[in-house]
């Protein structure tokens, strides 16, 4: 192979490792957002917890697919095995990005459930308030 198809290759893997950190980030940015704008319940607070203890795993197995392509790039160098070993890399990858859309996946249908508590309370607060109200024109002598 010569030199300018490894440069191209080398530089087509940096681009996709540079964007994959982008589309992580904006996850993180997304969950960070979520949990600080969310007055979450107990039982969603502890589903929570564990989709964040998933992220954590997610970010180690993305750390430790970091460092073998960085262990094996030191050892080997450029020459033609790093192909297998950038598409082994690439796969472990793909399988980190998929936990961490799994995870926003979680993230939507916890915010869909939330919504629909808030409109159940709403909802119960003004009944609540239509049947004082009845209650108290009725004690009053107005109906």
């Amino acid at each position: 192979m010569s030199d300018d198809k490894k440069k191209v290759k080398a530089s087509d893997a940096r681009n996709a490792m540079a964007e994959r950190r982008a589309e992580r980030r904006e996850s993180r940015k997304n969950l960070t957002k979520f949990m600080v704008s969310s007055n979450l319940t107990p039982e969603i607070s502890s589903y929570k917890q564990e989709l964040e203890k998933e992220l954590i795993a997610a970010k180690a197995s993305a750390r430790k697919a970091i460092n073998n392509f960085l262990e094996i790039s030191r050892e080997l160098g450029d020459n033609e095995y790093m192909d297998g070993r950038i598409g082994k890399l690439e796969g472990q990858m793909e399988g980190v990005i998929n936990r961490l859309n799994r995870i926003e996946e979680d993230i939507r249908e916890i915010t869909k459930k939330v919504d629909k508590q808030f409109i159940f309370m709403i909802a119960g607060f003004i009944s609540t308030i239509g049947f004082l109200f009845l209650v108290m024109a009725k004690g009053f002598g107005w109906i």
